[in-house]
């Protein structure tokens, strides 16, 4: 990033941050570092993920610069889980140079765990059996985008699941964990059905996910 891409990027974190609060976390990474896992450059209420300066990119938008440097999409309005449990909805905006590569990234983190958890305590209390039985009918968003994110992280693996390895389900399920997939209700079932294998096993991979996130050769 240039000096005054750089300085650019501070203030406009700083003023999102600003408008929406404490919960709002704003981080700006230079991917020029050559080191995205300390690529921070600049951030605002970084005690929504508990990173600063210095850290790095991590969960989906680290597993999008690993497969693609050049980032062709500005990943939008994902869901990811924090270590104590808290959901965060994120979206992020490249930067790029003229010729089109990506050389930053500014990405906006809101902690969302208050809000969802007031959104079922008001869909419960205000919900008649008629809606129940219309949402029944015809699912919601929800449903669809949890749909879609199970076709992409096969899509991820880039082979049919019938061929997949251990190690091939393993990192489909990290891409379910990181894009908040796992969030959704009853989510844990489908994609056993999908990938075919118990419940067990899926909390294995999990534990495994976790214990390679939280080691000190992971940082």
């Amino acid at each position: 990033m240039t000096k005054e891409e750089l300085d650019f990027c501070r203030r406009l974190a700083r003023s999102i941050a600003g408008q929406f609060g404490k919960s709002c976390e704003v981080a700006v990474y230079d991917l020029e570092t050559g080191d995205p896992e300390h690529s921070i450059v600049a951030i605002e209420n970084g005690v929504v993920s508990g990173r600063k300066i210095g850290s790095g990119l991590s969960g989906m938008l680290l597993e999008a610069v690993r497969e693609n440097p050049d980032l062709p999409n500005d990943p939008a309005a994902f869901l990811t889980r924090t270590k104590d449990g808290r959901v965060i909805r994120s979206s992020a905006v490249c930067i790029r140079n003229p010729q089109g590569k990506a050389t930053g990234i500014l990405s906006i983190s809101f902690d969302v765990t208050l809000l969802l958890a007031l959104r079922e305590n008001l869909r419960t209390v205000t919900e008649t059996d008629a809606d129940s039985s219309e949402r029944s009918r015809n699912p919601d968003t929800v449903s669809h985008l949890f749909e879609d994110l199970i076709r992409r992280s096969i899509e991820l693996v880039g082979k049919p699941v019938s061929l997949m390895t251990k190690e091939d389900k393993v990192k489909a399920v990290r891409y379910l964990y990181d894009s908040g997939a796992l969030l959704v209700s009853k989510s844990g079932p489908r994609i056993c059905e999908v990938f075919g294998f118990s419940k067990y096993t899926l909390y294995n991979y999990l534990e495994e996910i976790e214990q390679k996130r939280s080691s000190p050769a992971s940082e």
